[in-house]
């Protein structure tokens, strides 16, 4: 080929652009504009910031002063609210000891009661339990009016509550039920404490609320036990407080007990859940108040345990990426109270005016910008206007046009670029007269080598060809021509994927590297092909012919795969040695533990196997420094450094060492363990696993030997390895010859199988035959097209053979195929006496894309088997979509 005339200014822009690094490209005016620009913004943010981040200290004031406040009178009501039955009892047990009651009198007791009853609101239930089983009590939450419980010696054992009239005084029984009152909860936590407490908090089923007791015991002067006060206490009220409460616009409280159950919120939300048998309470974090619930994992997260928090904390986090202020508040008192009060505040409620302040800056920086830019930009232009002239004379250079010239300006900086401009467009005419001889000798070079180089464009049409002299060998050189296109040159399959690569490569920016065949002359030729991009919309193809390699690849894989069968034969003695030393060490006893993080091994837990490996049970040594003393005194050491830097840098541990049994006798461990550690990063205790390999390290000789068998083994299969190499030779020549035998058999096959298909489509178009006669008609010419599928497949298992099968995926109706299998074995399951059912789903599609010869052999293949060793019943087909 001849060189073509080059724009040689474009050569010059591209060579410069290979060679130097991509920077920013920005314009002197822009330039000047932003700068001036970027000052204004930044005095004009700066100020702004300043002023926002003091209203941000105010508000963050205000709003941790307020959840004070609110904090406070939580406290206070909670301290007024949770003392007025201890108060009660005091009173009470004040007139117990003057002996103004008698614990003995329930009917007293009643009425006193009664009385206390109506003057406390806040109380639901006051009662007593004496020492000799009797109690009495009386509430006003069931009805109206009110009921008294009662058991006494008149009652056999049970209690029986009792509605009241108006003075508290019993008329009609109720129920009555068993009670025990030794195994009721608060009487039990009374006598235990020996002094006034609180009971656990409990759901009350029949008014579905929570509740707890205040009980406090009452001692004779000689100290014996005379009884138990208690009076029950609704906590419902505790939310109406906590709701009643104004905390900003949205703040909201809750309130919790140190093993993280709500007790009460401000929300309304109800703190247990609630079903026709049963009322289980809700833990704060899985609140389904959203606030609630991530307050508390924060919490929970924070100070790992509710019980850590035994001081006021005042705290701002984040929700969904919103600022909240919490104060949590410890509510602890000496009867056995400890709870948490939280009151969570967001910042918005105080920040709305602060961000309107912000937007008003904001516009008012953009009004600045505004104005800067109009003064800054006629500046500019009067600055860059010498500049824009000497850019347009680049862009001519830089098109090929070398005679430019460009006038003094009244710029002295411009004046000196503009001389040094027209001296480099001189030199520049001068270097293109050597460049084009140098492009011809170049081109020149790449014409003497083998592989073909095309420079085409992102469309695949051809801008040049170089190396073309192997082309009229596999090409039609006629198509490889300057303007010509990819699909022009190459079949329809090369030409899709040669496209794919090219606009891989130009999306990407990086080299593309494929392999291809293509046939020519009935052989099958491999090319290895490059492309990578020379310009925005320019890239390089490389092709070279790998075939040779290929062909080697290939028959050095099947080499390979006779080799490995041979190895697999004579190693089966090797696995089973293996295999019985694997037995061997699975069936060794092994000890499970969790022990303490110190020199003395203080076991928490050990499994049974302790005993077969120590000779002492688990009790023996679980909280004792024993298993420290069984280690053998020359490994004590050594182990512990080895356990202590593996838990240092936090990686399991394996370790291997004496044991002396109780029996006396010296065995061989081996242990694998690993720390476990808290959150904190702290090291809370070992776990671990040892096992006895006394008999392993015996058996380790044996192995030794057997190794040393392999190794002469190995030697023969080297041997052997030479032989196979011999056989492979000769399996190539067989495979050779058979291939040539299909090809003509199939041939042979083939010509009188096209004229019974044809014969039957002609028969088909006769209108003398009947309706059925034509259905077998059409059978028999679907059945030969099916034969006639599988004479093509015998040529294509040389494909097979080579891995180079391919699927032919076409779209066909899939109905239709089931219909004509079934079509297909109707007279043979009739003879055989059996049934053909054909059961497709209803959301089967008809028509699908796949390979119908290939699924069509498969159906059939399954079928003929399902007939075929079927004597009774029938075969059903069912076929159905699966997702995948």
């Amino acid at each position: 080929m001849t060189p073509r005339r080059r724009n040689f200014g474009s050569i010059f822009y591209k060579m410069n652009c290979k060679k130097t690094t991509p920077i920013p490209k920005l314009s002197i005016r822009t330039t000047l504009v932003v700068s001036f620009v970027i000052q204004i913004v930044a005095a004009v943010g700066l100020t702004g910031w300043l002023s926002f981040r003091n209203g941000q200290k105010t508000v963050n004031s205000l709003a941790l002063q307020l959840c004070t406040e609110i904090g406070n009178c939580i406290d206070q009501q909670l301290q007024t609210f949770l003392s007025i039955p201890h108060l009660i009892h005091q009173n009470n047990q004040a007139a117990i000891a003057r002996g103004h009651i008698n614990v003995r009198d329930l009917t007293e007791l009643r009425r006193y009661f009664w009385q206390q009853l109506h003057i406390f609101k806040s109380v639901t239930d006051i009662g007593i339990g004496n020492a000799q089983g009797e109690i009495v009590a009386v509430s006003s939450v069931e009805n109206v009016t009110g009921v008294v419980r009662v058991l006494n010696a008149t009652t056999d054992g049970k209690m029986e509550t009792y509605a009241v009239d108006q003075s508290g005084e019993p008329t009609t029984l109720i129920k009555v039920t068993p009670f025990n009152i030794d195994q009721r909860p608060w009487y039990q936590d009374a006598v235990k404490a020996g002094k006034p407490v609180w009971s656990g908090i409990f759901p009350r089923l029949t008014q579905s609320v929570l509740a707890m007791s205040a009980v406090h015991p009452v001692y004779s002067k000689q100290g014996d036990l005379k009884g138990v006060l208690y009076i029950l206490m609704h906590l419902s009220e505790i939310g109406d407080f906590l709701q009643s409460l104004k905390i900003g616009k949205t703040g909201q409280s809750f309130i919790i007990e140190s093993n993280g159950l709500l007790v009460a919120t401000s929300t309304g939300e109800i703190p247990f859940l609630q079903t026709d048998t049963s009322i289980e309470r809700i833990k704060a974090t899985d609140s389904s108040n959203s606030i609630t619930r991530a307050t508390s994992q924060y919490l929970l997260g924070k100070f790992s345990d509710f019980l850590e928090i035994t001081s006021s904390q005042q705290i701002r986090f984040e929700i969904e990426n919103k600022n909240y202020f919490l104060q949590v508040l410890p509510f602890r008192d000496d009867k056995g109270l400890n709870w948490l009060v939280a009151i969570v505040v967001p910042e918005a409620d105080f920040m709305e005016q602060i961000y309107a302040n912000n937007r008003q800056t904001v516009l008012l920086c953009f009004l600045a910008i505004g104005l800067a830019t109009i003064a800054c930009s006629l500046t500019a232009d009067w600055i860059t206007a010498p500049l824009r002239i000497i850019s347009q004379a680049s862009d001519g250079l830089a098109q090929g046009n070398l005679k430019q010239q460009i006038e003094p300006s009244f710029f002295i900086e411009t004046n000196i670029l503009a001389e040094s401009f027209n001296k480099m467009a001189r030199q520049l005419e001068e270097s293109f007269d050597a460049l084009r001889q140098s492009e011809m000798t170049n081109r020149a070079i790449i014409n003497t080598i083998p592989d073909l180089m095309i420079r085409a464009r992102s469309d695949g049409s051809y801008i040049d060809i170089m190396g073309s002299s192997g082309l009229p060998g596999v090409y039609d050189i006629k198509a490889f021509k300057e303007g010509k296109t990819v699909k022009e040159s190459l079949p329809f399959d090369l030409a899709e994927r040669r496209m794919h690569y090219i606009q891989e490569a130009l999306g990407t920016g990086k080299l593309q590297v494929y392999e291809h065949q293509i046939i020519f002359n009935g052989q099958i030729r491999y090319e290895e092909v490059r492309i990578m991009v020379l310009g925005k919309d320019e890239v390089l193809v490389m092709v070279h012919d790998i075939s040779p390699r290929k062909q080697a690849e290939k028959a050095l894989e099947k080499a390979n795969q006779e080799l490995e069968k041979e190895v697999a034969r004579r190693t089966v003695s090797l696995i089973e040695s293996q295999r019985t030393l694997t037995t061997l060490m699975s069936n060794l006893p092994g000890m499970a533990y969790r022990c303490l993080n110190d020199s003395n091994w203080t076991m928490i837990f050990v499994s049974q196997g302790c005993y077969n490996l120590t000779g002492y049970l688990p009790k023996d040594l679980i909280k004792s420094s024993l298993y420290a003393q069984l280690i053998h005194p020359e490994e004590r050491d050594r182990l512990w450094q080895q356990v202590q830097q593996a838990i240092a840098e936090k990686r399991p541990f394996r370790a291997t060492y004496r044991l002396i049994s109780q029996q006396g006798t010296e065995k061989w461990m081996w242990e694998q363990g690993r720390g476990i550690f808290n959150q904190k990063g702290e090291v809370q205790f070992i776990e671990g696993f040892i096992t006895d390999i006394t008999d392993w390290v015996k058996a380790k000789k044996d192995l030794e030997k057997s190794n040393l068998e392999l190794r002469e083994i190995l030697e023969q299969l080297k041997v052997t390895q030479v032989k196979l190499q011999i056989a492979k030779e000769n399996a190539e020549t067989a495979n050779k010859a058979k291939s040539e035998f299909l090809a003509n058999m199939s041939h042979e096959l083939r010509t009188p199988l096209n004229s019974v298909i044809g014969f039957t489509q002609i028969l088909c178009q006769d209108t003398s035959f009947q309706a059925e006669q034509k259905e077998r008609l059409r059978i028999i010419n679907r059945s030969g097209e099916h034969l006639l599928s599988l004479i093509n497949n015998i040529l294509e298992m040389s494909k097979i053979e080579a891995g180079q099968t391919t699927l032919s995926e076409t779209n066909f109706d899939l109905h239709s195929v089931l219909q004509d299998l079934q079509d297909m074995f109707c007279l043979k399951v009739q003879k055989k006496g059996i049934q053909f059912v054909l059961d497709p789903d209803s959301d089967l599609p008809q028509y699908i894309s796949a390979d119908e010869g290939k699924l069509r052999q498969v159906l059939i293949n399954l079928i003929g088997n399902g007939v075929k060793f079927t004597d009774k019943g029938g075969v059903i087909l069912r076929a159905k979509v699966e997702k995948v």
